[in-house]
């Protein structure tokens, strides 16, 4: 190997990908020149190139999300190091794993006035779960070094991909020369007693047990559920995949325990249309419905939906939280108990249990759910074209086994609310973490790589959409397939529903701040095909045909739509659902009273 900067670099990238690092997602420049060649010469490792950092670091996001495990990222000095930090945070937040691997001036050229050269030691702060500043190559390095060098791979590896996911920061600073030219007076002949493992083999193995609920932790879960009369399930995002949830439908469905599935969860969409008392309408219908839980069992982080929120908030109810990372999901701070063990080995446990509850209030709420549904569809069959129309009608497109990115602001909201659970199964995905409307197209894109063969179908707005227009460039990059539904209403229509719509001229001018764009252009300028349709019925068409054809699956649909018609649509929605579970309430009520159910 030609100097001790290429030497460095191969040691630790072999000793990543011997870890199990897959992808790794570059962005160019000259300090950061020994770690790329390093990676792009290594066969274990897929890189993907990006002229940006800030859509590098959302692309290796959406890979990191999929997969689950690490994905590398690595940019040189300077503000190159601060333009990963929006995904940074979404990736703290998410518990996303992701190892930073930037790049920086050697130690005399900090606060020197030296080009490029920013302060950039434990720059992210709290958002990253370790961060170090590796040591200097050395021209004649003692064989621990070289081990120190392996063990920190392996290190950082395990612990972005812990208990706890998330990213990891590694500062590597490199003298010149960057480039691989021999220096006579490097010796880069590893010593014998730092070689890498034979068969290639991790240097170091890292194994982490799993934190099984002990007899006191299910007894205690148990004795709760049996203790109550109208308890319920809340699964918000980022729940456990895998077999939990099949499991925790089981369980709904053993103690007669509703289950809140926001669109996150992974608990709508399974493939399965046994849905039991999974409930997915319940935003337009659980302020109007007079039920008051006693017991309230959250999986997960806190749920999109506000009125949600407000309902597990403000009950009184007991909440348990269960997490196996330890991480609080909990803004009003009224948890009860709170169990960190593995779900899945928990919901086994309780399934173990004789099974108890009252059917007659999870029967009501499943019926209500069921009949904002069908009140929701036939408000629907009206052809007006508004946000809502659209979110709901791309959710009731959606291919089976597909993956759904959900933009933030306002389609988040409406797929939250107006995506139903049905027998498909869709993975739906978002940036949740931070709730940031940067990097949505990019992480997109990683998610699609990760998982070829699903389809992907991605809704932004207007605004999300215009914030990572360059993302794009990586689907022509790598001609990464994506079906993108581009929903434009001019501006932040999301501040519609906020008290500052009432004040004018200022709510237009600095809230929503139209823009008058349109995305026809971006379309070219990327190779994707262009479609804007004129009325929602042609948005279906369209949508339709572009569901029926592989052929040309880079697809930009741009459909325009007013704020203030949305805004008023959302309000007729809901009048039209009270509406209809009106009279299901009385008849409720009046059976209630007759049989003296506790609800």
């Amino acid at each position: 190997m030609p100097n001790r900067n290429t030497v460095w670099a191969r040691t630790f990238v072999d000793e990543l990908a011997r870890q199990g690092l897959q992808y790794a997602c570059v962005a160019p420049g000259s300090r950061s020149t020994a770690l790329t060649l390093a990676f792009a010469q290594h066969d274990a490792i897929t890189v993907y190139k990006h002229l940006d950092e800030r859509s590098a670091a959302f692309f290796a996001l959406g890979l990191a999300l999929s997969t689950g495990e690490p994905v590398a990222l690595v940019c040189t000095s300077g503000t190159a190091v601060a333009n990963f930090f929006p995904a940074i945070i979404e990736a703290y937040m998410s518990h996303v794993p992701l190892l930073v691997l930037t790049t920086d001036r050697p130690h005399e050229l900090r606060m020197s006035g030296a080009n490029q050269t920013i302060d950039q030691i434990k720059i992210y702060g709290d958002h990253v779960l370790w961060s170090v500043d590796v040591a200097l190559p050395e021209n004649q390095p003692p064989a621990i070094t070289y081990r120190n060098l392996r063990t920190l791979a392996g290190r950082a590896y395990a612990t972005a991909n812990g208990c706890r996911k998330g990213p990891v920061h590694l500062n590597f600073p490199f003298r010149k020369p960057l480039e691989p030219t021999p220096v006579s007076t490097d010796s880069t002949d590893i010593p014998v007693n730092a070689l890498p493992r034979p068969d290639f083999q991790p240097y170091t193995t890292f194994y982490r047990g799993d934190l099984q609920p002990d007899t006191v932790t299910i007894e205690t879960l148990y004795n709760l559920i049996q203790n109550s009369k109208r308890g319920v399930i809340v699964c918000g995002p980022r729940c456990p995949q895998g077999e939990f949830p099949d499991l925790v439908r089981q369980l709904s469905q053993h103690f007669s325990l509703p289950i809140f599935a926001d669109v996150l969860s992974g608990v709508r969409w399974i493939g399965k249309d046994d849905s039991g008392y999974v409930l997915s309408a319940y935003d337009m219908w659980l302020s109007a419905v007079p039920f008051e839980p006693d017991l309230i069992i959250q999986f997960g982080a806190m749920p999109v939906a506000a009125p949600l929120l407000q309902f597990i908030n403000t009950t009184g109810a007991l909440r348990v939280q269960i997490n196996v990372d330890g991480t609080w999901a909990d803004a009003d701070h009224v948890t009860h108990y709170f169990i960190q063990a593995n779900p899945i080995e928990l919901c086994c446990a309780l399934l173990d249990k004789p099974s108890t509850g009252d059917k007659h209030y999870s029967a009501f709420l499943s019926q209500v759910d069921t009949v904002t549904r069908n009140a929701v569809e036939t408000f629907f069959e009206d052809s007006i074209s508004c946000d809502m129309a659209i979110a709901f009608d791309v959710a009731n497109l959606l291919p089976n086994d597909a993956n759904l990115f959900i933009g933030n602001s306002l389609p988040i909201r409406h797929f939250d609310e107006l995506g139903f659970s049905n027998a498909k199964a869709v993975k739906a995905y978002a940036n949740r973490g931070a709730s940031g409307i940067d990097g949505n197209v990019s992480t997109a894109l990683g998610i699609k790589v990760a998982d070829i063969e699903k389809r992907l179908i991605a809704v932004f707005g207007d605004v999300t959409f215009f914030h990572d227009m360059n993302g794009l460039l990586a689907a022509k990059a790598y001609g990464i397939p994506a079906i993108i539904v581009v929903i434009n209403n001019d501006g932040g229509g999301i501040f519609k529903r906020l008290p500052v719509r009432n004040f004018e001229p200022e709510f237009t001018d600095y809230f929503v701040m139209p823009h008058g764009l349109t995305f026809s252009h971006i379309a070219d300028m990327f190779g994707f095909s262009y479609h804007r349709p004129t009325s929602r019925t042609e948005f279906q068409d369209v949508f339709k045909q572009v569901l029926a054809s592989r052929d040309a699956e880079q697809v930009i649909i741009e459909v325009f739509t007013e704020i203030s018609r949305d805004f008023e649509q959302h309000q007729r929605l809901l009048s039209h659902v009270q509406q209809a579970i009106s009279g299901l309430i009385q008849r409720f009520m009046q059976d209630k009273e007759e049989r003296s159910y506790d609800i």
